[in-house]
């Protein structure tokens, strides 16, 4: 009942208009990992349907923006109300799989964010242990096709570093190893990170400084949170689309009382 509650005070907001107005002078960056149908349910994962449900309901009630473009009108001291980007983190197949040809139907940027020794590897992650299937990761050839498609790659490090407690040269590597492989590998520029686990605790000051000395133009973090005008590139907060929110709706409702 609650649930219901929720949603239908969220699709209020939306439908008529007072989520847009709410937000005024202040973007959004939302944060996904596994899109599938095997594992839906799970903390980190959405069903195909839900995601398309999500990526529509962006489509409708924001200016979908690559988090580039976000990330430059910030630099510019320029407002970003109104846009929103959307993000993936980690690196797993079901991006390339499932995620990225429901963005490319419905003409949506995105940036993944993919954690370099993972790729092509058997790695099974802690926050994994406990599935009975193991998921797959992509490769880099996924990696390749996606960029050229004009999907954003950005770095998650080399290991997933928890980097509220890896420091010094071991920090650094994880920074400019990862990004310097992504460069080899993309034949392009890649200045857009986002920190492992994403919590508070997970980023430690200095290692922000090894983020902007490692040639980044950003630093995001996954434990909510608004991006107004004004923010610090290095300090942007993400929105990470849980079960929490069971619809759009309930995530129109949040988003309108972060705000309030």
């Amino acid at each position: 009942m609650k649930g219901l509650l929720r949603s239908a005070a969220g699709l209020g907001l939306a439908a008529t208009g007072q989520l847009r107005r709410g937000l005024r002078r202040t973007g959004v960056i939302v944060a996904f990992h596994r899109v599938n149908d095997r594992t839906a349910g799970d903390a980190l994962t959405r069903s195909r349907r839900d995601y398309e449900r999500f990526c529509r309901f962006f489509r409708t009630h924001f200016d979908v923006v690559a988090l580039s473009e976000i990330v430059s009108r910030l630099e510019r001291d320029e407002s970003v109300e109104g846009l929103l980007a959307i993000t993936h983190d980690d690196g797993y197949l079901d991006n390339y799989e499932h995620a990225a040809p429901i963005l490319q139907k419905l003409g949506l940027p995105a940036t993944f964010f993919v954690t370099t020794r993972f790729l092509g590897s058997d790695t099974v992650p802690v926050w994994d242990e406990h599935l009975q299937q193991r998921l797959a990761w992509m490769t880099w050839d996924h990696l390749h096709e996606l960029s050229s498609a004009g999907i954003d790659i950005g770095s998650h490090t080399c290991s997933h570093a928890d980097l509220g407690r890896v420091t010094g040269e071991e920090a650094q590597r994880e920074l400019t190893e990862s990004r310097r492989e992504l460069e080899r590998e993309l034949g392009r520029t890649v200045d857009l990170f986002a920190y492992p686990f994403g919590g508070a605790k997970n980023m430690l000051p200095e290692n922000v400084k090894c983020v902007r000395q490692a040639g980044y133009r950003c630093c995001l973090s996954c434990y909510g949170g608004l991006a107004p005008d004004g923010t610090d590139p290095f300090e942007l907060p993400r929105v990470p689309i849980s079960m929490w929110y069971q619809t759009p709706s309930q995530l129109a409702l949040a988003l309108g009382l972060k705000r309030a």
